[in-house]
């Protein structure tokens, strides 16, 4: 392989990148490129057999969407209600929910997000939190997106600041990567016009780390945009984790058109694991870059373990944001089963990628 980069004159960007060296935007548009898959991911597989070896990770967690009423309607959403499908869970099922799971289950984490719902107060955000914390001590509390910071903040009339000390008070430990879609505003005015820019977007994330809050990332790729485009969020996304290290993982998420109102094929496997290898390079300050299978299915999440992702996500248990899905769960010995037959050593995590157990 040495010598294919040097045929390709990969080699000087090969060692910039596994040195942390600085590469230029220009640079990055002349290497990352689908025909140069095979040697890139070479390269992301040199990097995250740095942070990580042989090993593949999971969690055990649950999903919950609590409301599908949003006042933002994006065109690239399949889940908010078209009128007599609504729904809003309350508190008590929401514990309900988590009880079966936690019990049955032994999750370590919920993930907590849903829609822009005008009627809720911001007492039903608190208690939400504080009795998960109280039922569920040891449980990991990842919710709340930078969207609907936005909007809790904006409706409340408080800063960024004083929303997430509440929320981080009443329980929040993590905030989700949702809501980055693509960080290029006029991508953002095609499919999703009514949601918060990029620089609010980074904005939440950079004030929450600066608060002690870790939160993940996201890219949502495959619909209207080049390219350029996803070198160009990655590369937003990098600055911000070289200022705060704040970022835990790194999500590439496919988009599925089924149900949205933007009208595209789905991306092939191909191109997957072409965004899974340029994410892993580009984002070589992330420790972790997590092949979701919910929106690349299982078997692309498979191959994306030798592409430069460490991660496999959670066991998720019912999510309903994402339509097209086969099943929407993982019990924790197929993940063991997947791994193994990998070749691969599986590590059950927590939210934070500390080791809960090697199998």
């Amino acid at each position: 392989m040495i010598n294919i980069l040097k045929e390709y004159s990969f080699d000087d960007f090969y060692y910039k990148v596994l040195n942390n060296e600085k590469i230029t935007k220009n640079h990055y548009l002349k290497y990352l490129k689908p025909e140069y898959l095979s040697i890139l991911s070479y390269i992301a597989n040199e990097i995250k057999n740095r942070y990580h070896g042989n090993s593949a990770y999971f969690i055990i967690n649950k999903h919950i969407n609590y409301t599908n009423i949003c006042i933002n309607r994006c065109k690239l959403c399949s889940f908010y209600s078209r009128g007599s499908d609504s729904y809003t869970y309350d508190v008590k099922k929401i514990l309900e929910k988590i009880n079966l799971y936690y019990r049955r289950y032994n999750i370590r984490e919920v993930h907590i997000v849903g829609g822009l719902n005008p009627s809720l107060e911001f007492e039903y955000y608190e208690t939400l939190l504080r009795e998960i914390k109280k039922r569920f001590p040891n449980l990991i509390i990842k919710a709340f997106s930078a969207v609907e910071i936005d909007f809790i903040s904006k409706k409340f009339g408080m800063s960024y600041k004083e929303t997430l000390l509440r929320l981080k008070d009443a329980g929040l430990d993590i905030i989700p990567g949702g809501g980055a879609e693509i960080l290029d505003d006029n991508i953002r005015k095609k499919i999703c016009p009514n949601k918060i820019n990029s620089d609010t977007w980074l904005e939440i994330h950079e004030t929450a780390h600066r608060l002690g809050i870790k939160s993940n990332a996201t890219m949502l790729y495959g619909h209207v945009e080049e390219i350029h485009h996803r070198i160009d969020h990655l590369l937003k996304l990098k600055k911000l984790q070289e200022k705060t290290n704040g970022f835990i993982t790194f999500l590439p998420l496919k988009f599925k058109p089924e149900g949205t109102e933007i009208k595209v094929k789905e991306t092939t496997l191909y191109d997957d694991l072409f965004t899974i290898a340029i994410s892993r390079i580009v984002l070589n300050n992330f420790k972790n870059i997590t092949a979701y299978w919910i929106t690349l299915g299982l078997e692309t999440s498979k191959f994306s373990l030798y592409y430069g992702a460490n991660d496999l996500g959670g066991s998720v248990y019912n999510e309903y944001i994402i339509k097209n899905k086969v099943k929407n769960y993982i019990h924790r010995e197929e993940f063991i089963n997947i791994i193994k037959d990998l070749g691969l050593k599986p590590i059950e995590r927590d939210s934070y990628f500390n080791v809960i157990k090697i199998y």
